[in-house]
């Protein structure tokens, strides 16, 4: 860091207000050739955020409402991609199974925040497989699978949701 007070001074402020937002920092040496891809990446996970916290917005609302731990948009998707369950967030993902309505996880899927094959994977991770949507789920994933082994080039988009 600089030996100017006024750098070091804006440069603490910076970085307390970028981990108030969650934003960590992070050093990457990367060849030159690889700046652009990870760059690319970088930019499909914020607007991927961005799209599941749109769409995310009436499923938190009934997970979180009973409970006195709130989840976000981020925390939902990283628990649906978990291979473990994290004891505290057990209670919202089973209502995510239970109690959130069918067609607002189908706009999830829809908009792109999820898959149908994730949320299948999720249903078995957190062991909610009896739970009031796993059935629909499952049928869903098990479509989506067979279509692309079909030879069908289908993504987890409006023809998927349709069968």
């Amino acid at each position: 860091m600089s030996s100017d007070p006024t750098i070091r001074t804006r440069m603490r402020r910076y970085r307390t207000r970028q981990t108030e937002l969650g934003r960590r920092r992070l050093e990457l040496r990367l060849r030159e050739d690889a700046v652009p891809a990870v760059r690319a990446f970088a930019g499909r996970c914020e607007r991927e955020l961005a799209a599941a916290e749109q769409v995310c917005r009436l499923p938190l609302k009934t997970m979180n409402a009973p409970r006195p731990q709130a989840m976000d948009a981020a925390t939902l998707l990283e628990c649906l991609r978990a291979e473990t369950v994290r004891t505290e967030w057990l209670p919202h993902m089973q209502a995510l199974f239970d109690e959130v309505d069918m067609g607002a996880v189908h706009d999830m899927v829809l908009a792109g925040a999820t898959t149908f094959e994730t949320l299948y994977h999720a249903l078995r991770v957190w062991r909610c497989e009896d739970a009031r949507l796993a059935p629909w789920i499952k049928e869903m994933a098990d479509l989506h699978l067979a279509r692309n082994a079909g030879g069908h080039s289908s993504g987890a988009g409006r023809d998927t949701a349709r069968a």
